[in-house]
């Protein structure tokens, strides 16, 4: 048999904002860097980096916070007897 083993980690960004992002005229984060474009006349998006990381917290891959192992197919190998 085949079987697949998945392990889940957890890691997370912080951003400390002296403004509030839901009064913005629209944001996104990408590659852990939040960008705000505060008004609609803005032509660019001011690049706000994390004050906390979840991308260099390599701690958070030493242990999975969950696992589970699924059973993919029945696989055939050569030690197996084909039945008549």
């Amino acid at each position: 048999m085949t079987y697949q083993l998945t392990a889940e980690y957890k890691n997370c960004s912080v951003w400390e904002l002296d403004f509030d992002l839901n009064a913005v005229h629209d944001w996104f984060i990408k590659w852990d860097t939040l960008h705000v474009k505060f008004k609609a006349a803005d032509k660019n998006y001011v690049e706000i980096h994390t004050d906390f990381s979840g991308s260099d917290d390599h701690e958070s891959y030493k242990f999975p916070i969950h696992t589970s192992i699924t059973q993919i197919s029945p696989k055939k190998t050569k030690r197996m007897k084909k039945k008549i």
